[in-house]
């Protein structure tokens, strides 16, 4: 990763749990030390587990472009929003 400002924080919005039938959103922001957005790629994981412990739908990697990311659950599929304007799905 090439940075002008190393990632000091994360902010991370996620419900603690998601609900069958229901869009379930995920944003992840990888701040910098003044708290703003940094401006590069940020790699990352989300590891969801259903009540037995076994992974579940959306996990997975994604990235974090200018330090921001968006992750939507619906229905059966799962549609990422990656950075700004940059839409990628996997229904």
């Amino acid at each position: 990763m090439i940075a002008d400002r190393l990632p000091e924080a994360l902010r991370i919005s996620a419900p603690e749990q998601m609900e069958r039938g229901k869009t379930t959103v995920f944003e992840i922001t990888v701040l910098d030390a003044s708290g703003a957005p940094v401006s590069a790629v940020v790699p990352f994981e989300i590891r969801i587990e259903d009540p037995a412990f076994r992974p579940a739908e959306p996990t997975g990697s994604y990235a974090a472009v200018n330090g921001k990311a968006r992750v939507e659950r619906t229905g059966k599929g799962l549609k990422r929003t990656i950075g700004v304007g940059s839409e990628r799905s996997n229904d």
